[in-house]
């Protein structure tokens, strides 16, 4: 199945590429997600962030390749807002889906078939099944058994499993054995 819900660690995924969140203001802004990277792989998150170029408007994601030691041969930097902006749900939602979009676009186009994230939240107090939500209809388009990559969207805590079982079975998407949500 092209889009999964699983629970874990996004970190500990098996994936040709992992979408991390940013704000895209200045370096050293990464969300939580990419600070525990940073944390985990320091020489290589330096390196994604040298890739970049500041700023990053929301909505945009930038391909990375870093080469010191991480399990990931593909980072996408997805802008999420920055501190400035006070924005309602629907175009932070918005941003969310633009920025997925274009991580699966980059993702085909660098031939990265396996790509990992968690639920993109983007840092702000967009909800998680909202977030959720906005990120299963934006990947739509995978759920085509041709599709050319697949997407896991890992989740982590109870709260997040049971909400991740309720959007995932709104949509009808199938939920299997294993580490997938059952």
């Amino acid at each position: 199945m092209p889009v999964r819900i699983l629970r874990g660690n996004v970190l500990d995924a098996s994936a040709d590429a992992l979408i991390l969140t940013m704000d895209g203001v200045r370096r050293g802004m990464g969300r939580t997600v990419a600070h525990a990277f940073a944390r985990r792989w320091p020489e290589a998150f330096g390196e994604i962030e040298d890739q970049i170029a500041y700023p990053v408007p929301p909505g945009r994601t930038v391909a990375t390749w870093p080469e010191s030691e991480c399990p990931f041969p593909t980072v996408f930097m997805a802008a999420m807002l920055h501190h400035l902006d006070v924005l309602p749900d629907s175009p932070k939602a918005g941003v969310v889906a633009s920025a997925l979009v274009q991580a699966l676009g980059l993702a085909v186009r660098h031939r990265r078939y396996t790509i990992a994230t968690a639920v993109m939240t983007g840092g702000w107090r967009l909800r998680l099944a909202r977030a959720l939500g906005t990120m299963l209809e934006a990947s739509q388009f995978l759920a085509r058994e041709d599709a050319a990559v697949s997407l896991a969207i890992h989740v982590l805590g109870d709260e997040a499993v049971a909400q991740a079982r309720v959007g995932a079975a709104a949509r009808g998407l199938p939920l299997g054995s294993g580490p997938v949500l059952q």
